[in-house]
């Protein structure tokens, strides 16, 4: 089972959502940026497509597979060269997959309810992340559900 989510928001690096440590708790642009983000996906028409994944994925047989896109018009620099304002990949992975996976978001922050696909991101076994130049900044997300290969004696 495969699902397709665009949400327009820009990316947010893990490095930024601390000030230094966990002590301090969440940032709060990440904050404001966790709840957008939230916001969309609490969308009729994403709601239903979390329900399909949550209904179809078993964890004795499956596995998810998440792929990001995220489309940066700050990619690159006037002289062609990447700027230091796109994040490394690898940065803006988590914060995305968290809000995608963890119970711990499941039914948060009402009046949007977000309802995730609520499993441990232990599931998880790949992330495929890109980034490409655009004239907005979006995430273009896939999630997959499939079935994990079986173990060869």
């Amino acid at each position: 089972m495969r699902k397709k989510f665009s949400i327009p928001v820009a990316t947010v690096s893990i490095n930024n959502f601390y000030y230094g440590d966990k002590r301090h708790g969440i940032r709060t642009e990440c904050r404001e940026w966790q709840h957008r983000v939230m916001h969309y996906l609490s969308s009729a028409e994403y709601k239903q497509s979390f329900k399909d994944l949550r209904d179809y994925f078993n964890p004795e047989v499956h596995s998810i597979h998440i792929a990001i896109t995220a489309v940066m018009p700050h990619l690159y620099t006037a002289k062609e060269a990447l700027s230091s304002k796109a994040h490394d990949c690898t940065n803006f992975e988590k914060p995305i997959v968290d809000l995608l996976c963890l119970p711990s978001y499941y039914g948060t922050n009402a009046p949007y309810s977000m309802l995730n696909l609520n499993v441990d991101d232990k599931y998880v076994t790949r992330v495929i992340s890109t980034k490409c130049h655009g004239l907005a900044d979006r995430l273009d997300i896939i999630i997959k559900v499939v079935n994990r290969p079986k173990v060869v004696k």
